[in-house]
């Protein structure tokens, strides 16, 4: 697929966009553990040394399939039959569904998937923003900076009409010329769903910073602002628990936290085009370094605290 100019494509397959060219945000994760990270995953590898998802994963993965596209779930998913999974007949019915190119799961992990899409779906926020939304679009563009082509492949999509009032508040001011675009253009409200064990605003914050969900908030804000050519209001969070009551709840991020996302993604790309024009992918450091205890261990050490 080439791609020289921004593009937007609607109900593409995830294989196929994960295929096709473009620098992703996971690209950009790799990239600042280490430029030589990034590098490996491009390169062929035996079949052993790719990993299969790890179950928190999958539930995720099945959790967003019953969430944003239901009617597809069992398409791609086939519940098979209550016994265990290291029989023979699992195992049988396991490669019948190889050759079907679907997925085995349990009648329990299907419960569970659409019961993390009800809490979710209830979320008064995160509803309004599905219905109508377009799903898993797909986008392209070119970074002005640095001519690299990036792309991104958000949940949920909605763009509002122009003329609704926006309103622009303490926690989430908004610049004169920016509310007249709005106002020409209309807007986006970008969702992305999240399952985790503590929904909690602390916890989530804290995973926010662990997994750079800021700055995959603002590499996909700004792939629908540069692709679809519309500004972006508000990326919504919606954040379920994989566990029984399956907590959910919606969270968006402050301004400061999006402008350390959009810092950060500038600085990744800056790199990432450095790397690439000198063919040169480095990993940690190759000299021996001396390292000290962490802050947090001295700071319990010198106050007597359990080390």
């Amino acid at each position: 697929m080439d791609i020289e100019v921004s593009r937007v494509v609607y109900g593409m397959e995830s294989d196929t966009y994960r295929a096709a060219p473009g620098f992703a945000h996971s690209d950009g994760k790799r990239l600042r553990r280490s430029p030589w990270h990034y590098k490996a995953l491009t390169l062929p590898r035996a079949p052993e040394l790719v990993k299969a998802p790890a179950p928190q994963q999958a539930s995720g993965i099945m959790a967003h399939a019953a969430t944003l596209e239901p009617h597809e779930f069992d398409t791609r998913y086939v519940v098979g039959p209550e016994i265990n999974k290291n029989t023979n007949a699992w195992k049988a019915f396991a490669d019948e569904c190889v050759e079907r190119k679907v997925e085995p799961i349990t009648q329990q992990q299907r419960d569970t998937a659409f019961a993390m899409a009800a809490s979710a779906l209830a979320l008064p926020d995160f509803a309004s923003v599905i219905e109508g939304a377009a799903r898993e679009v797909s986008l392209w563009w070119k970074c002005p900076a640095t001519g690299v082509l990036v792309k991104a492949r958000p949940d949920a999509v909605k763009v509002y009409p122009p003329g609704i009032p926006v309103i622009a508040d303490e926690a989430h001011p908004i610049a004169p010329e920016r509310l007249a675009l709005i106002h020409d253009k209309g807007f986006a409200i970008l969702a992305d769903l999240k399952t985790t064990d503590d929904a909690s605003p602390e916890e989530f914050a804290a995973s926010t910073a662990r997994y750079s969900y800021h700055t995959q908030a603002a590499w996909y804000s700004e792939g629908v602002e540069r692709a679809l050519n519309v500004p972006v209001l508000s990326f919504l969070f919606c954040v379920v628990e994989r566990e029984y009551p399956y907590a959910a709840a919606t969270y968006t991020l402050d301004d400061t936290a999006m402008q350390v996302g959009a810092d950060l993604n500038r600085a990744t790309r800056e790199l990432y085009a450095q790397c690439l024009k000198a063919d040169s992918w480095p990993g940690y450091p190759q000299d021996t370094r001396d390292l000290a205890l962490p802050a947090w261990y001295m700071k319990r050490y010198l106050m007597g605290q359990p080390v």
